[in-house]
C-alpha cells in the first residue's frame, strides 16, 4: 500500500520546466537624439523602452529505461522556435525592445527551420566498469555548465561562456566516473555539422 509503482524494464519518466522572463526597462522621456531647443529634434524614446515578457524555456523531457543497460532521452523545447525576440539590453539605447517589432517573426521564428528537438540519444551503461557510452544528438560536455540540465543551473541563465555550450550536435561520447563521481571525464567525437534542427549551424 502507498508504494510507488515501478518496473524493472520499460520505465518512462516525464519531466518539464517552464521559464518566463519579465523585464522592466527604465521608462524615460528623453532619447539619445532629443534636442528640441537647438535643432528642433524631439526624441522621447517611448518606442524603445517598453516592458515585456518572454517565454525563455519550455523543456519537456522523456527519459526511458529500455533495458537495465540501455536508456534513452528525447528532449523538446518549443520555446526555441522563436528566433526573433527583440533585444532587451536596458543599457544599449536603440537595442531596447521596440513596440513596433515584427510580431509575425516572433511567432514563427523568422522563418527558420525548427529547433525544438534538443536531445535524442541512447546511452549504454553498466557493462564496462566506471564508463557509459552515448550516441545520438546531444550537447557536448564543455565546461562546468555544459554537463548540467537547465533546471540544475545555479541561476536562471547560463554564464556568457556557458551559453556557447548549449548547441547540440550528432556524435558519440564516452563518460568515465571514479571515486563516487568526484572524478569524471567525457570524451566525444562529433560530426561538426551542428544539430539537425539548429538553423545557426555549428559553433
Amino acid at each position: 500500500p502507498n508504494a510507488t509503482v515501478s518496473t524493472k524494464q520499460g520505465k518512462l519518466s516525464i519531466t518539464g520546466l517552464v521559464q518566463i522572463w519579465y523585464y522592466s526597462i527604465e521608462n524615460d522621456n528623453r532619447g539619445l537624439f532629443d534636442d528640441p531647443t537647438l535643432n528642433g529634434v524631439s526624441d522621447t524614446n517611448e518606442a524603445q523602452d517598453n516592458d515585456g515578457f518572454q517565454v525563455k524555456r519550455t523543456d519537456l523531457i522523456f527519459d526511458m529505461d529500455i533495458h537495465e543497460n540501455v536508456s534513452a532521452r528525447v528532449w523538446f523545447d518549443p520555446a526555441r522556435e522563436a528566433l526573433s525576440f527583440p533585444a532587451a539590453n536596458a543599457n544599449q539605447g536603440l537595442l531596447k525592445r521596440g513596440r513596433n517589432g515584427n510580431l509575425a517573426n516572433i511567432q514563427t521564428g523568422a522563418g527558420g527551420v525548427p529547433r525544438l528537438l534538443q536531445d535524442a540519444w541512447i546511452n549504454y551503461h553498466g557493462v564496462v566498469p566506471h564508463h557509459d557510452f552515448q550516441i545520438g544528438q546531444f550537447r557536448p560536455a564543455l565546461g562546468e555548465e555544459g554537463i548540467r540540465l537547465n533546471g540544475h543551473l545555479d541561476f536562471c541563465e547560463r554564464s556568457m561562456i556557458g551559453q556557447f555550450t548549449t548547441n547540440r550536435d550528432l556524435g558519440l561520447q564516452i563518460h568515465g566516473t571514479w571515486v563516487d563521481d568526484r572524478v569524471q571525464y567525457w570524451l566525444g567525437a562529433f560530426n561538426g555539422a551542428g544539430n539537425y534542427y539548429l538553423s545557426g549551424g555549428q559553433t
